[in-house]
């Protein structure tokens, strides 16, 4: 199965993972500078929203579920649950007010 079952971040330019599917904007962000960042899942629609501002929108893991039994792992992917991880994959900056919801 996949260890890493939603993922968002950079690879090149801002991107949402999810349940093998990708959604990758164009937007390479700039260090040293604090962005508000939102990514929504739901009912096979996915959203990126850049400061209040929906920079991409598509259409991801549609009838798919996440595992129960999983571990948040914030700022690192991981090789393994729980483990595995390489600090070439860390991540290097600051997170304020993170925020996530299960909202039905």
């Amino acid at each position: 199965g996949m260890i890493n079952a939603i993922i968002i971040g950079e690879q090149a330019t801002l991107g949402f993972w999810a349940g093998g599917f990708k959604l990758l904007t164009d937007i390479v962000l700039d260090q040293q500078r604090w962005y508000h960042l939102c990514f929504t899942l739901g009912g096979g629609v996915s959203a990126i929203y850049m400061d209040g501002v929906k920079v991409k929108e598509g259409t991801m893991a549609v009838g798919r579920t996440k595992k129960a039994g999983g571990v948040v792992v914030i700022g690192q992917k991981q090789g393994s649950v729980g483990g595995g991880y390489d600090a070439n994959q860390a991540f290097a900056g600051s997170l304020y007010n993170l925020n996530m919801f299960n909202i039905k």
